[in-house]
């Protein structure tokens, strides 16, 4: 069930005590992307009361979806740790400044504006964005309103406001059929990865033509409505950025070509809960478990990784058997590392009942753990014992686990994949580097424009613009993967030696400042380098 369906069915009634003084001064201090329950509970104070549905909760035996009440009536539903949605169920807050519960239909419209269409009658309420949604179910003045590009939707009872949401922009942008009435301008100075998120957003009205360098930096799907071509930018092809976003790069598919595809070799993913089904991944996947609560909804993270890795199109190694076990991270001040930990001794487990010559030879877990976390101890005692069965275990930790280090490599999205020289600082990592931060002491591979299947459609793809760490962990587990077809007794050591001694180094220029970038991942090169040293028995 869709999350946005779950929290229907926990809707909770008007609280009755009074909105806190100042409600708006407080909200105001709340960044809504970034926030955590710490956060909240600075600004509202102490949580009263945890719950989900009939169920309640303490602090400290937090689920990884929850909705936390607060003094005066104001509640958020937070998910993986993140604020999902900011609820205010009174008066008290006033959206703009203008628009609060108890305000009519009418005065909501003046706020927000008219909705692009109005349903009335309808048995239930579909949620599609901009859509006013009248007298549902046959309640009169019941009623639903949402605006993904203002970030916020309510809920209507006896004609007037009786619910009052707040979304971040990366929870509004997953609104369906959500339409824009203009286009976000990119930020070089902001952190947020998805501030040109265009998922499955409709901006067929818009004109475009004067905004290419702002889509040069979105991300979108194949559920985005464009305008017609004319109304497009010169030289913006969102067809052509999506299929050039699917090549692995580096010269990986002429490794294909050469019959070296993973076969025979497996790859373990720990991470979200994916789409078992999509046809990126699906004839590859050997197994799919799951350790720990939390959601078991597919999201976007799972099912992309699981593509950079192995998928039939977009994968380094798109013949390896993928082994998935999805384990939410998440809490109410930050991650719990012991459902990963049990993921890894899954993992192992799992491998010793695998046929000798179809082994799982590396991990890949998009993320890092440290001392101050809980669940510390268990995931470092996991991941050794992995290192010691001779697997390589490639996540944000590999430095301390292994001593190798690396970084993501950025990409113009209609640069060619394949050719070293359009490879350049990763987008979130740039600047410090291009300050004068250099560094020449770790491996570099793509991280970021890339395409990935999408998370709810079998059949559709998402282009992502930056990837983070996240998409450069499964890139390089999936040319271990490579390698060891090649060699079947690789180690991790060699592996990573060769990798750098194999490396490409490329020059760039910033401004008059021409720099070294390297040594850049060189998968044909590593392969060529392992085809001729002497053959060893497996």
């Amino acid at each position: 069930m869709p999350l946005l369906a779950l929290l229907l069915l926990i809707l909770p009634a008007a609280v009755q005590t009074s909105a806190p003084a100042g409600i708006n001064a407080q909200a105001a201090q709340l960044n809504l992307e970034t926030a955590r329950l710490n956060d909240l509970t600075r600004v509202f104070g102490a949580p009263e009361k945890y719950v989900w549905g009939e169920r309640t909760f303490t602090k400290d035996n937090l689920p990884a979806l929850y909705l936390a009440m607060f003094p005066g009536g104001v509640m958020a539903v937070m998910q993986d740790g993140r604020l999902y949605e900011l609820r205010f169920n009174q008066p008290g807050y006033a959206f703009r400044g203008k628009l609060q519960v108890g305000d009519t239909v009418d005065q909501a419209l003046a706020v927000l504006g008219p909705p692009r269409s109005t349903e009335r009658g309808a048995a239930k309420v579909s949620y599609q964005d901009g859509v006013l949604y009248l007298d549902v179910g046959g309640r009169p003045g019941a009623g639903y309103y949402g605006r993904a590009d203002l970030g916020v939707r309510m809920f209507f009872g006896d004609g007037k406001v009786a619910g009052l949401y707040l979304q971040p922009r990366r929870v509004a942008a997953a609104a369906p059929g959500g339409r824009l009435s203009s286009l976000p301008r990119f930020d070089p100075d902001s952190r947020d990865p998805f501030q040109m998120d265009l998922r499955g957003r409709d901006l067929a009205a818009l004109d475009l033509r004067d905004r290419r360098e702002d889509l040069l930096y979105c991300t979108f799907d194949d559920r985005t409505k464009w305008p017609p071509a004319e109304r497009m930018p010169a030289g913006f092809d969102p067809a052509r950025i999506a299929e050039l976003g699917r090549r692995p790069g580096l010269g990986v598919r002429r490794l294909h070509q050469r019959g070296i595809t993973g076969r025979g070799v497996g790859i373990a993913i720990i991470d979200n809960p994916l789409l078992a089904g999509h046809q990126e991944y699906a004839a590859r996947l050997r197994s799919n478990d799951r350790t720990g609560g939390g959601p078991a909804d597919p999201q976007m993270h799972g099912g992309a990784v699981v593509s950079i890795a192995a998928g039939k199109t977009a994968g380094v190694a798109p013949e390896t058997g993928v082994y998935c076990v999805a384990n939410n991270l998440g809490g109410s001040s930050g991650v719990d590392f012991k459902g990963r930990a049990e993921a890894v001794r899954l993992i192992l487990a799992k491998n010793d009942q695998l046929p000798a010559g179809n082994k799982i030879r590396v991990i890949s877990m998009p993320v890092g753990w440290s001392p101050e976390q809980s669940g510390f101890a268990e995931m470092e005692a996991a991941a050794k014992t992995a290192r010691v069965a001779g697997m390589l275990f490639v996540s944000s930790s590999t430095d301390r686990m292994h001593g190798f280090k690396f970084h993501g490599l950025g990409r113009a999205p209609l640069a060619d994949p394949d050719d070293f020289n359009s490879y350049e600082p990763g987008l979130w990592w740039a600047r410090g580097f291009l300050d004068g931060r250099r560094f020449r002491d770790r491996l570099l591979a793509p991280t970021d424009s890339r395409t990935t299947a999408a998370p709810d459609a079998p059949n559709q793809y998402v282009f992502y613009r930056q990837g983070g760490s996240s998409w450069t962990i499964p890139c390089i587990a999936g040319v271990y993967a490579l390698a060891a077809q090649v060699d079947p007794v690789i180690t991790p050591e060699k592996f990573w030696s060769l990798a750098i001694e194999t490396g490409r180094t490329i020059e760039r220029k910033h401004g008059s400042d021409i720099y070294q970038l390297g040594p850049i991942l060189d998968p044909v090169a590593l392969v060529d380098a392992l085809q001729r040293q002497p053959k060893k028995r497996s």
